[in-house]
């Protein structure tokens, strides 16, 4: 099991780096910062891509916080987006990824790379804002925040309660889809009941709010999510097989032209020699990054669709005074 997370994080980290050239460079000028605020998150981010490149993604994180402590960069948020991503945290390494798109050019949205597109479709975005700035908004029996909050949440349904000291405000549940954005807005009434015990929630009248998901909208999401998974997947396929192929052309082509020059050596073998030599260099560049790319989207994406749970029936026989009788008990 050790030796398969250290493959994935080890491919991942190829392409990330080698391949895609991800990281952010060292460079933070036009940032409000002070300039011995610079030159510290400057050090800090250079030490962050080292460890990352020794696959030590827990320290390069420590390093990157302490140089958006030093200096409140964005593209700090894109270089702990990909540290989290290979520790596996998907949903804080997405909570960092949209802090970073935060203010991001359309050029920048553009050039993000399919590893993190796909992260942005495997996770849900949670919205609740309440009237009362002191009301405190719990999500799973968490506090996340009072008044309003947008957090990213793995898809499912999701318990949410509106509190006020010890008293629930409002409660309901909210189906959050990948891809998409739940938002509840609820209305508060005048005179919330007090509860017994902190935390529980009693109100007896159903939530009043909005949410863009639902059930049948997740099942949707994650279809789409599959299909632009397969799209991806299929893309990069066929570049490597492509590229693969053209590769072995160049590559014999190379070879006898190097034996042409050995044989007779002039300046048109040796140009032609040269051509044929970074063409293939190149060919070996994009067949790599494809092929790897098409095996990390196979790892790390669910191809399989949630089975339905099958109903459950069960029969059993009681005496019962002045007879018997049949008792069923199923799950539909």
């Amino acid at each position: 099991m050790n030796i398969r997370k250290t493959l994935r994080a080890a491919g991942l980290i190829a392409v990330l780096f080698v391949l895609f050239g991800l990281l952010a460079d060292t460079n933070v000028r036009a940032q409000p910062c002070t300039k011995e605020g610079k030159a510290e998150a400057k050090v800090l981010i250079k030490q962050g891509t080292q460890y990352l490149r020794e696959l030590k993604a827990r320290l390069a994180v420590a390093a990157f916080k302490q140089a958006y402590g030093h200096c409140k960069a964005r593209v700090i948020q894109f270089n702990l987006a990909l540290a989290y991503l290979v520790l596996g945290e998907r949903v804080t390494a997405a909570t960092h990824l949209r802090r970073y798109l935060n203010g991001a050019t359309a050029a920048e949205r553009r050039a993000l790379p399919p590893p993190l597109k796909l992260l942005l479709t495997e996770v849900g975005v949670l919205r609740v804002q309440v009237r009362i700035a002191t009301a405190t908004i719990w999500v799973d029996g968490q506090l996340r925040g009072s008044g309003r909050v947008e957090i990213v949440v793995l898809p499912g349904l999701k318990v949410v309660e509106i509190r006020l000291g010890d008293r629930v405000l409002k409660h309901t549940k909210l189906e959050v889809a990948a891809g998409q954005t739940a938002v509840w807005n609820p209305h508060i009434d005048a005179k919330p009941r007090r509860t017994g015990l902190p935390g529980r929630a009693i109100s007896t009248h159903p939530a009043r709010g909005t949410s863009t998901s639902s059930a049948s909208s997740a099942s949707s999401a994650s279809s789409s999510s599959r299909r632009l998974h397969w799209a991806y997947f299929a893309s990069v396929a066929v570049l490597a097989a492509v590229g693969g192929v053209a590769l072995t052309y160049t590559g014999v082509r190379t070879f006898q032209l190097r034996e042409d020059w050995i044989a007779s050596p002039s300046d048109a073998i040796e140009k032609d020699f040269d051509r044929y030599k970074l063409i293939s260099n190149v060919l070996v560049g994009v067949a790599a990054t494809a092929g790897i790319t098409a095996a990390i989207i196979a790892v790390f994406t669910r191809w399989r669709r949630n089975k339905p749970e099958k109903p459950r029936v069960s029969v059993s026989f009681a005496f019962i005074p002045g007879g018997g009788g049949l008792t069923v008990r199923g799950r539909y």
